[in-house]
């Protein structure tokens, strides 16, 4: 059995908290156009009608839970057809129970053919936060399956898309073949004796962050499981797997150490910053982004401040519309199109702000993401550091034409990580990981490279 063997992250997707502006990065706030994202996220049916996010109208709709919920069998806890919270049609699928694991599945007795394909459901964890939430998929039966299991972390309440990026398999499915979906919700802080043995025993992605897991209201309370399933699709896959290379926080060591070992080997990657640490102390300056920005790395935007307090929904439209239009104004335009979650801490009401600024948004997961995308809002990231970790997800990415996305801060050499308390990656490990994505079958990707490809060439 392979499986992903994620760590934690030892930051919480920022190294520091920045208050003020520096001399000089004010946002002007006369920036020329808001909405890079708000249409171009947009989804119709074959009608025209808008299709709600995160549901698509892309690919194949394999089960809407509407006219089709009777095919649908319970494995843990109870299922239930919900009018009051469907996504789309009149009703969606809600899944309830009281052990350690609750789920669903549904039997394709002809078989359904996946090959070539990815899929994707819209997603609502009501209770645990944190949570995590496969998919398998038997092809044809378990000894050869694949699965995917998504952390679902605290402030997060609303619909989200989850890809069913592949993060583990068994044996050698026939994709052309499955004949069966499973559908489970694992509470990681419930007793492992609960529930009748059906749990999926993802223990090793439980890599979510200690503080962006303790936010929200979920989460090992004793309130049992509830989550909710809708527009579970199929769409056709990339012809190639992708790796993509983040750096948070605009730490001067990316520059110094992280840039020049990419610019070695002819590869760029993505530095997310926030405009108030610019051209700080060990901060990176705009000379230094720019030099960046020429090499054909994307400079996108991380504004730690407004994410400290997710309920000012003013003060998060501020701090990410300054945040874009400082980078859109000084010459990151591209870059600016990508926004990569402060402390991988979002909700329902965020991800609407953000959409009207910006085309892709990521935040932590713990597996890879589909492409050409489905809802560029929900992309998942994945400690770098973690060298087993990423790569394995490299190697799934690599086979199932996915994308992984690395994330890292600081990148010092070894005998300088214990007194940097802006970096959490080695020189050597950046190395390794390099040399092994040489080896494998991915492409080095910015966000831009893929928003700017046509999707039937990816």
């Amino acid at each position: 059995m392979a499986t992903v063997g994620a760590g934690t992250f030892a930051l919480a997707g920022c190294t520091d908290q920045l208050g003020g502006s520096n001399d000089g990065n004010e946002s002007n706030g006369d920036g020329n156009g808001n909405e890079t994202g708000g249409e171009g996220n947009e989804s119709t049916d074959g009608d025209g009608q808008q299709v709600p996010p995160p549901a698509i109208s892309d690919g194949e709709l394999v089960s809407d839970f509407d006219q089709d919920l009777d095919e649908w069998f319970t494995l843990d806890g109870e299922l239930a057809a919900d009018e009051e919270n469907a996504l789309t049609g009149s009703r969606t699928a809600r899944i309830e129970g009281e052990g350690a694991s609750a789920g669903i599945g549904r039997a394709f007795p002809d078989g359904f053919n996946m090959e070539d394909q990815h899929l994707s459901l819209a997603l609502r964890v009501d209770n645990p936060r944190p949570a995590r939430v496969t998919v398998r998929i038997m092809a044809p039966g378990q000894s050869d399956q694949l699965w995917s299991t998504r952390t679902v972390l605290g402030p997060y309440e609303g619909w989200q898309r989850m890809d069913v990026g592949y993060t583990g398999q068994r044996g050698e499915p026939f994709l052309d073949n499955v004949q069966e979906i499973r559908i489970t919700l694992d509470d990681p802080n419930a007793s492992e004796e609960s529930g009748n043995g059906n749990q999926t025993n993802a223990t090793d992605d439980s890599n979510a962050t200690e503080e962006a897991a303790g936010d929200g209201n979920g989460g090992g309370n004793g309130d049992g499981i509830t989550f909710f399933v809708d527009d579970l699709r199929a769409t056709p896959a990339a012809s190639q797997g992708y790796v993509m290379l983040t750096f948070d926080d605009g730490v001067r060591s990316q520059y110094e150490n992280a840039f020049s070992i990419l610019q070695n080997r002819d590869m760029q990657g993505v530095v997310a910053v926030n405009p108030d640490s610019l051209n700080r102390e060990s901060r990176l300056t705009i000379e230094q982004l720019r030099e960046m920005r020429d090499a054909d790395w994307d400079v996108s935007s991380h504004p730690e401040g407004p994410f400290q307090n997710l309920d000012d929904l003013e003060g998060m439209r501020t701090g990410i519309e300054d945040a874009y239009e400082y980078l859109d104004n000084r010459g990151f335009p591209d870059g600016a199109r990508s926004m990569f979650v402060p402390y991988h801490r979002t909700n329902e009401e965020v991800v609407e702000i953000t959409r009207e600024y910006h085309d892709l948004s990521a935040y932590f997961g713990g597996t890879p993401s589909n492409v050409p995308f489905t809802d560029p809002m929900h992309l998942s990231r994945l400690d770098m550091h973690d060298i087993e970790g990423f790569t394995s997800l490299i190697d799934m990415a690599a086979q199932h034409n996915q994308l992984a996305i690395g994330l890292a801060h600081g990148v010092v050499p070894e005998d300088e990580i214990g007194d940097d308390p802006l970096a959490d990656m080695t020189t050597q490990q950046l190395e390794e990981l390099l040399d092994y994505i040489e080896e494998s079958d991915v492409q080095v990707v910015t966000g831009s490279d893929l928003l700017d490809t046509d999707p039937s060439e990816l």
